[in-house]
């Protein structure tokens, strides 16, 4: 267990970023995210990160997306659409599977040992994915949530880039060459950019 009292401000600006783009890639959006994202607690955390050089020019773009869009039932479903096509095989192989092993197989296979290793690493630290995430290990959603929670932890900090480096630096990779090539919105596309930015930076900085 960590004190609270120990976890700095980047930290938990990190964590939350994290957390933050695993509700993303992890379930549809709705108008409770487009409205914090706008005008809410989502906004704030999205301006801190535009103060960040590494990560301004995804943020603007991010930013920018969720500017321009309209709140409306027929603009969510639009984005429902695209999260299907894109994340859940609606899309064929117009689509950008979220799983590491998808990208560790150079797009040929969703089995790898990368899986196992994820779920040893999950064990390792005493984070699971929730009971009610029913995706494999090695889905991007759940891969963000325990960066997001070792993030929190002050010791955990070497863990975190290795990690990283291990597991998303590659994905991260793919992953947003295929949202660039078949994300018709622009939206899960501006995302996977801030991800990779922010992999990128804590790549760099982490010790």
């Amino acid at each position: 267990m960590y004190d609270l009292t120990d976890i700095t401000t980047e930290n938990l600006s990190r964590a939350a970023t994290y957390r933050f783009l695993a509700g993303v890639f992890g379930t549809e959006v709705d108008a409770a995210f487009l409205q914090s994202a706008t005008s809410g607690e989502l906004r704030q955390l999205l301006d801190d990160l535009q103060c960040e050089a590494d990560l301004k020019d995804a943020v603007d773009l991010l930013k920018f997306n969720l500017d321009q869009r309209s709140h409306d039932a027929s603009a969510i479903m639009d984005l429902r659409v695209i999260f299907s096509s894109l994340f859940l095989g609606a899309g064929g192989r117009k689509s950008a599977p979220p799983y590491a092993s998808y990208y560790a197989t150079e797009k040929t296979s969703l089995s790898h040992a990368c899986v196992a290793e994820i779920e040893t690493t999950y064990r390792k630290h005493q984070l699971a994915p929730h009971q009610s995430f029913s995706e494999p290990a090695d889905h991007i959603a759940a891969m963000l949530s325990f960066c997001s929670e070792l993030a929190l932890h002050p010791t955990q900090q070497t863990e975190l880039k290795a990690f990283l480096k291990t597991h998303l630096k590659t994905f991260s990779q793919g992953f947003s060459e295929d949202c660039a090539s078949y994300d018709s919105d622009g939206f899960y596309l501006a995302c996977a950019n801030l991800l990779r930015a922010l992999i990128e930076r804590d790549l760099s900085t982490l010790h």
